[in-house]
């Protein structure tokens, strides 16, 4: 998958190859900030509420398959 712009500061959009159903928002210790559902291969996810710093993406597949990747919100 690809997630841009990196770093962020109102919305990353993810862009995959399979439909996405879920990303959850991490700070770098585990705590979630935030859970959006997600609806096909390309989606815009807000982030302008974060603060910032670096946060983890987990990206969860129509499959169940996970990813994980990390961005930055300036």
């Amino acid at each position: 998958f690809y997630l841009a712009p990196n770093p962020a500061t109102d919305v990353v959009v993810i862009n995959s190859s399979s439909a996405m159903v879920r990303a959850r928002i991490t700070d770098p210790s585990g705590r979630t900030e935030s859970e959006v559902v997600m609806n096909g291969v390309l989606n815009t996810v807000p982030v302008a509420d974060l603060v910032a710093g670096v946060h983890i993406v987990e990206l969860q597949d129509v499959n169940g398959a996970t990813q994980v990747v990390r961005f930055v919100k300036q």
